[in-house]
Order: structure tokens, then sequence, then C-alpha cells
């Protein structure tokens, strides 16, 4: 092991002693680098290697060995790690110089976790200069602070008893735990194995303890202690007692606190008194609860919180106990963004042995990003940022310009990028080519940097555009930029595999929209996640430069998004992931301003929900929107594509200011619900609403609209209101007014009158109307008329309520040219048919009073009528109706 002190070093120490000035030494670096000798020499013009620190912690302490001699003092405990280290820098944070250094051989720095205790080390600095006592200002002997722990340790252990004590109740056990019971052999009792607290003390019975009677009445003790070594594990020990005197608390010889407590007193071998409390930490909540001035009921609370509480979609369990990982940890010296520090604890949590891990950010405060982080594998995580804003870095700071043309020639000339200023980038970032606004002017997808050699990078292949104006050629002057996603899977195209409950709560994402050089979809989008059963939530979210949250199997919640460049959230990713992801919600979210870019620069941004293909399997509801500069919902498609959208339900939403309800919906859409929203200012498409006519399988009821933007609102059509006509025509239904003047219709062939009671049909067409057409209330029209217009043959049929009668009126031949000559049927209004309760009645018919079996103008067929004051019974035979029976009127 080497140490020397700095040439920079021993200047501070003359600079500082020349000046009259104290010194001030701070800072203990810890490095890890690669290829070092521990035994070779130590240059003394040596920096710091800021590429291979992994951590710096604060001076603790500072001793005095002379005038001439001081020792710097840090200790590193078993929650510090894990890392390794060979270089151990001295440094002063007030001067930023390094003032001494040490090389050693590599040391493990190891954490306590489950199972296993992390190691504790003490790293110390000897710094000799002639009066360096005086110039740190150090009096302090060291023997004052070099103390044995053992005081400190043991002071924890009892804060920790007496928590626990305070917290769950001092003397109680869990179910059959120490209890005592009578053995077949006699005089002989067992005490039961189980668990319990003794004074607070967590105590554990393994195996089952015999205990020998010689006398009755005897009382069972248990004397639970703490005991370990310096080299051991401390943990808490029981013994147990039997005597008939009182036994106390004691101190034994060794200094060792022990705490005893009566479980049982045995009268004779059938007679034992269980003294020990099982209630604990149930009985002091029922207590409470039941005090007078609760407001609650003992029976009204369960216990059971696993059983009962639930967060969609990960249960409050799953994340309960998930092993909390501290992202401060990791910060390191010369890190500018919180990136670097992020990246190391998401690499972290993929090694640690836990189901769960839970990465926590430092409360409430504002941090910059400009990486990738990718959470590759990672499942089973929650991203808390603790109340905390991160903020993209201007694209400057992470992008170049190239600066010559790349010809498509060889993949290897396609592959080689030079740029402007190499140092914006490293080997493994994925980077895009952009020339210009727009989608066809960025490449489709990242390629990962392999290589870095001067100002040229080498890429995995060569960027290919949308565009054909440049195909896999890279012009001078285009954008190098680096993909840069808060949350990211990874790879040139995101990782197949899924992160199975994945988790981003608690915190704001600024997207800076203004720095960054392109509004495509494809590029960096804030959070790109590909889950089952994973969650964002309590987020707010706003100023995206393009699209915000891609991904499926998510349960985008209680977010607020403002002033995003897109879409708020986009079901994409991988187009056939759906399978495996499972459905997503999107709701109770607070959404305004969305779309700013324009779906025209964007290139795949249609809504603030926007599906890709393989979308569906998606709740959106109970959210409140405004603004919306493209429509609220992105264009859903055909199940019949090869990678199918299925299965939408868009409910409860207020949607204010919108273009439109939906870009596009397919006619063959395949379980879509629409119901209950409210569109204020919102229109709706007409290849939107066709769709919700035509298809069985789209519900769309409930909904409001107040205002519609000047486009036709959304309207409210269930299976019972679409008609089928012959093979090929399409009825319509739509409430229209009364139309009283005969001329309105004149060359109908889609008339249209504003007020919304009276039926109106538009036949397209001819054939038979294979279902009841339409109900008419009150004293209203309905008509049919030829396809031509108002020609003759029209005719119109009406019904009064206030007399029961059936009208109808025509237009005979007289009516060529346009103008309608109605005619009535002799006895059209009269009633001609009555029932009630006596019977059926035929009234005032003019041609006949007959009732027909049978088709009437067919042989074979039967009828009945009054004929003379007769009844007559008349079968048709031969095209004549001839009579087989004759009722005489008497």
């Amino acid at each position: 092991m080497a140490q020397v002190i700095t040439i920079a070093g021993e200047k501070l120490f003359a600079a500082k002693a020349q000046a009259n000035q104290q010194l001030d030494i701070d800072t203990f670096i810890f490095a890890n680098v690669a290829g070092q000798d521990s035994t070779a020499a130590i240059d003394r013009n040596e920096e710091i290697p800021t590429g291979s620190v992994v951590f710096q912690q604060d001076v603790q302490q500072t001793g005095r060995i002379n005038d001439n001699v001081v020792v710097y003092s840090t200790v590193l405990d078993s929650l510090t790690g894990p890392f390794e280290f060979n270089w151990v820098g001295l440094y002063s944070s007030v001067n930023q110089t390094l003032v001494a250094i040490s090389h050693v051989p590599t040391v493990a720095k190891t954490i306590t976790a489950p199972g296993s205790a992390g190691n504790t080390l003490n790293r110390n600095f000897g710094i000799e200069y002639s009066g360096i006592a005086d110039l740190a200002g150090i009096s302090v002997s060291p023997e004052t602070w070099q103390l044995d722990f053992s005081a400190r340790l043991s002071g924890m252990d009892e804060l920790t008893r007496q928590l626990a004590s305070d917290m769950n109740g001092k003397d109680w056990f869990i179910d059959d735990g120490f209890k005592v019971v009578s053995r077949s052999t006699a005089n002989t009792f067992s005490v039961t194995p189980g668990i319990g607290y003794v004074s607070g003390l967590r105590v554990e019975l393994k195996n089952e303890q015999i205990l020998t009677l010689q006398s009755y009445p005897q009382f069972v003790y248990v004397d639970a202690y703490f005991d370990g070594n310096a080299s051991s594990t401390w943990k808490p020990k029981v013994a147990f007692t039997v005597s008939d005197a009182e036994i106390d608390d004691y101190i034994d010889v060794n200094g060792t606190q022990h705490y005893v407590l009566k479980i049982a007193k045995i009268t004779a071998l059938d007679a034992i008194d269980d003294l020990r409390n099982i209630n604990g930490l149930k009985q002091q909540i029922e207590n409470h609860i039941n005090e007078t001035e609760s407001a609650h009921k003992a029976s009204a609370i369960s216990l059971a919180v696993k059983a009962n509480v639930t967060v969609k979609p990960t249960t409050l369990q799953d994340t309960l106990d998930w092993y909390g990982v501290y992202v401060a940890q990791f910060i390191r010296l010369g890190d500018e963004t919180i990136s670097d520090a992020f990246n190391r604890a998401l690499d972290y949590c993929r090694s640690v042995p836990y189901k769960g891990t839970r990465i926590i950010f430092p409360r409430g405060q504002l941090y910059k990003y400009d990486d990738d982080h990718r959470i590759g594998n990672l499942s089973h995580c929650v991203i808390d940022l603790n109340g905390s804003k991160v903020q993209r870095r201007s694209a400057s700071t992470f992008s170049s310009t190239t600066t010559q043309i790349i010809p498509s020639g060889t993949s290897l000339n396609a592959r080689e990028i030079y740029v402007a200023d190499a140092s914006k980038f490293k080997v493994g970032d994925f980077v895009y080519s952009i020339k210009g606004v727009g989608l066809d002017n960025i490449s489709s997808d990242a390629r990962e940097i392999l290589s870095i050699d001067g100002n040229k990078l080498t890429i995995s292949g060569a960027f290919y555009y949308k565009g054909t104006e440049y195909g896999s050629n890279t012009p001078t002057g285009a954008i190098i930029c680096k993909r840069v996603n808060f949350i990211g899977s990874g790879g040139s195209s995101f990782e197949s595999t899924i992160n199975d409950k994945f988790v981003v709560c608690n915190g704001e994402i600024d997207g800076n929209a203004a720095g960054q050089p392109s509004q495509a979809w494809v590029f960096n989008s804030e959070i790109v996640l590909m889950s089952n059963k994973g969650a964002i939530h309590n987020m707010t979210i706003r100023n995206t430069a393009a699209e915000c949250i891609v991904g499926h199997g998510l349960d985008v919640s209680n977010n607020q998004f403002f002033d995003l460049g897109g879409s708020c959230f986009h079901t994409s990713v991988h187009d056939n992931g759906l399978p495996i992801t499972g459905g997503s919600w999107f709701r109770e979210n607070q959404c305004e301003r969305t779309n700013l870019a324009t779906q025209a620069v964007s290139g795949h941004a249609e809504g603030l929900v926007t599906f890709s293909w393989g979308a569906g399997r998606l709740v959106v509801a109970n959210n409140i929107c405004k603004d919306g500069t493209e429509p609220f919902l992105g264009t859903f498609g055909s199940p019949a594509e090869d990678n199918p959208d299925k299965y939408l339900v868009v409910h409860n939403n207020i949607v204010e200011r919108f273009p439109t309800f939906m870009n596009y919906l397919a006619a063959d859409a395949l379980g879509v619900s629409l119901t209950d929203n409210i569109l204020i200012d919102t229109g709706v498409e007409p290849q939107v609403q066709e769709a919700i006519y035509a298809n069985p399988s789209i519900k769309c009821s409930g909904n409001i609209s107040v205002g519609s933007n000047g486009r036709p609102t959304l309207e409210n059509v269930s299976r019972d209101e679409r008609l089928a006509i012959g093979n090929d025509v399409q009825l319509q239904a739509r409430q229209r007014a009364v139309i009283s003047d005969p001329g309105a219709h004149e060359g109908l062939s889609l008339a249209y009158t504003p007020n919304p009671i009276n039926a109106q049909f538009v036949l397209q067409g001819f054939n038979t109307i294979t279902e009841d057409a339409v109900r008419v209330n009150r004293n209203y029209k309905r008509s049919l008329y030829t396809a031509g217009g108002n020609a003759s043959g029209t005719f119109t049929e009406y019904w009064t309520d206030e007399d029961l009668n059936l009208g109808y009126l025509i237009n005979p031949s007289s009516g060529a040219g346009g103008n309608f000559s109605w005619a009535t049927y002799n006895g059209g209004v009269r009633k001609h048919l009555s029932i009630d309760d006596e019977g059926v009645s035929f009234n005032g018919m003019q041609y006949g009073r007959a009732t027909y079996y049978g088709e009437k103008d067919v042989d074979g067929s039967w009828r009945v009528m009054i004929l003379g004051g007769d009844l007559v019974h008349q079968k048709r035979v031969a095209g004549n109706w001839v009579t087989k029976q004759t009722v005489a009127g008497q």
C-alpha cells in the first residue's frame, strides 16, 4: 500500500500557512481504478480518476498526534455499498484540491442484506507537515474519538426494544407461542414453540422446552436477553426458570440485561393457569377503536389488511414490504445530472435477491436528466419520485451536428457518422438522426453507438427515414441526438419482454419541449413501458415535445397532464404485445392542452389517447380533459388486421373543446362501448357516426353534447334503431320536425328540419323493409316516398291519439310534375277495428266485413264474412269464392 501528499496539497499547505489561514480538508473519495498496481510508486501529480469514482463521504473525525502530524478518519458502515475500491483520496472541497492519495489492494465493501451482514470499514489518513496541527486547527487527541462502539450499539439495541414495547405492547405472545401445557409423563410440562415479546424484545422458541417440577405450586418464568460478540450476529435468547418465588429483571455478571416474565402458574399436574397476554397489538387497536370518542366500531375494521385492501392493478401488499433503494446513495462526485445515479440504482436493483424493490428519490428536489434510463428486464419495482421534479435537459447537451454527407453506398460507410463534437456521446448510447421537422425527417429507429474514434461514431446500422429523399443517407448538418427516456426499455426496438408490476409515482416530469430538436412521435417519449399490472399514478407530466406515455399493460390514473406536444397515453411499443401485457386503464386524470405539435408534425399522435396497431383492452374513464389540438381519441382499427384492435370502453369522461370526439372508428370495430360522456364544444366525425349506426358491436348511449365546434354532435343510437333494407340499402332514422307543407317534400332524397320530434326516413334504393320502421307518437305523420321524390305513388300514413284513428293520404297519378294532389281513402279516418274486453269489432267497413284464413287471392283459402245479415263461410276455388255454409240471421 502506497500513500503520498500530492504536489497540489503541499502547495495548498504552504499557501495557507503563508496567508495565516485555516486549512480545511473535508472529504474522502473512493474509486476503483482498473489495472492499478497498489505496490507501485504514486505520481504526486495524479488527479482524481473521475470516471472510476464509486463513493464519497465526509471526514467524520480528526485527531492531533503532535504539532506536525494529524489524522483524518471516516467509517464506512454496514449500510454503505456495495462497491469495490483500490484508490482513496483526501480532498478539500473548499479549495477544490486533492490533498493526499492512497493506493490499496482492491477492497470489497458489502452491505447488510437478509441472511448476511455487511462489513464496516475504517479509513484513516495521517498527514505529516510542519505545523499542520495548528494550520488545520486540530487540537483533539485521537484517543478521545477512536472509541469502542459497543456502548453506542447497546444504546441502539435498547432504543429499538423500547420502541417495540411502545408500539406493540410490552409483554405478549402470538397464538400458542410459549404456552405451558402438561405432558403424559408425571410432573413434566412443556413450553410450546412460537413467538412472543418480553419487555419489547422479540423472542422465538423454535423447539419444545421440557420442564420438570418437584413440588406445587410453582411459577414458570421466561428469561429473555440480547447476546452475541464482536464477530457474531447479536440476537435475542431465552431461558426458563421454575420457582415458587417472585423473580424480577436483573443484570448478570457479564453485564447483560435480562428481562423476566411470569408466563404460567402450575398448582397441580392438570391445573395450569396461563398468564400470557395473547392479544397484544390487536387488543390495543380494539381498545382505541371502541373508545367513546371514536367514530368507528371494532366490527367495522378488519385487521386482515392483505385480504381487504387493494390498489389496482398492483396490490398494496405487493409494495408495502418491497426493499427500499435510495437514489442519494448512488450520487457520485462529478455527476452533472441525476441520470447516472438513477441508472446505478436500476442496475443495483437487478442484482438484489428480493421479490420487489422501491427506488426512492430524495424528497422535494429538482433534478435534471439527460440519458436513457433503461429498465431492461427489471420487474416488481416502484420508482417513487417522493415529491421531486425531474426535468429533461436541453438537447444541445446530448446532441451534435454531422460534418459531412454519408452516402447510402456500403453498409460500413452508412454506419460511420462524423459529428462536430463526439464528447456529447458515449459507447452504448442510442441515437437518432434528425434533418428537419416532422416524422419524415427523423430516423425511424435509434441506432446504438458501437465505438467512438475521434469525431467518428460507428453505429449499429444505417439510419432509415420514412421519407424517400435521403433514404439511408445522413446529410451534412443533420442533428445526431441521443435517445432520452425517463423510463425506457432500451434496445434498438424496445425489449420484447415485459416489466411485470412496474410502477412510477409521486412526482413531476418536465419534458422541456423548447429545448428538443424534434416533435415526431418516435422521438424521446417520457415513459416507454411494456408491463403487466404496471401503474403510473400521482404524477404531473408537462411540457413534452412529443408523446408522454407509450406502452401496454398500465393503469394510468390520478395524474395531471399539461401542455403536451403529443398524446397523454399511446398504446404502442410492441404492436403484438397486448396478449402478454393484458389490458390498460386511463382513468381519473386531468388533461389540459394536448397534441400541441399537431398530427401533421408528430405523424402518429391522433388523439389525447392514441392507438397503435394491436391496441385495445383499454378503459378510458372518469377523466376531465380540455383544449386538445387533435381529437380526444385517436384511430381505433379493425379486428381483422394481423395485430387487431379489440375492446374499448370510453365512459364518464368530460371532454371540452376538442375538434372531434374520435379521429376514426373502423366500421367492423369489435367490442366498443361509448357511454355517459359529456362533450362540450366537441363534435363527431361523420365516419365515426356511420360506424356507430352500422355496427351492432358498438354501443353508444347516454352521451350528452353541449355545442359541437360547428361539427355534428354525437348521437346515441341503439341496436333497435338501426334498420337494414335488403342487402345493400341503409335506412337512417332521425327525429325531425313535422313537415306540414306537402311542397316541402319536392325533390326529396334527404330532408332536414331542426325539430327533433317527427320520424323521417330516407330510403336509398329499393327493396323490402325487414324490420319495424319507427315508432311515431302524438299527432305526427310518417311518410314513405319513392326514390324519385314526390312523383305519383307517394303516400302519407298518420295516426291521431285523440280519436284513435288511422288515416292514409295518397298522391294519385295526377301528381306528376311535383304538385301533390292529396286524397283520402273513403272511410280512411274511421275506426274500422275496435278491441275491448268483450272482443273484436269490425265497424263501418264499406268494402266488406270478412276475416281471411290464408292468402285471400290464393285457392284453398277460407273467409268468414257477414253478408245480408247472414254469417257465410266461403272457400276460394278456381279463383272464385264458393259458399260452403250459411248461418241465417234471425
